[in-house]
């Protein structure tokens, strides 16, 4: 993310912050971040600021994410939130699961005669949470 830093300052739990903008998918949001925490992380898909994001909303207040509490030297372990009898995997497992489906649906388009004879289609992703790397490169794939 693309960040700039303002002057704006608040306490949010005892932690003094500072302000950053940005604009992420068609909307602007204001972050409060702190640096004691020195950590670059926030929120979903937020981070990058030097401190840890306490809060963000979007401009328009259709979204806010806030900290609610914070437990110094944590030593405790972080578990997964279970919802039902889902099967929770690793980023790796998910990149290798996300890859083979892309190539099962582009081997299925090249066999089904979904494109006719004589023409063409090209595959380029250009959204960076989508993990498809041949797509992503040159001028996509080929079908």
């Amino acid at each position: 993310m693309k960040w700039e830093l303002t002057t704006v300052e608040a306490v949010i739990l005892n932690k003094r912050c500072f302000s950053a903008k940005t604009h992420f998918r068609g909307r602007d949001y204001t972050a409060f971040y702190a640096p004691s925490i020195e950590r670059t992380d926030g929120p979903w898909k937020f981070g990058g600021l030097p401190g840890l994001i306490l809060q963000i909303k979007s401009d328009d207040n259709i979204f806010q994410y806030s900290v609610v509490k914070i437990i110094a030297n944590y030593k405790g372990k972080f578990e997964p939130v279970r919802r039902g009898n889902h099967k929770y995997i690793g980023w790796d497992e998910y990149a290798d699961m996300y890859i083979a489906t892309i190539d099962k649906y582009i081997k299925l388009v090249r066999s089904n005669g979904t494109i006719e004879a004589g023409n063409n289609a090209k595959l380029k992703i250009t959204a960076p949470e989508i993990i498809y790397p041949k797509a992503q490169i040159g001028d996509g794939i080929d079908f």
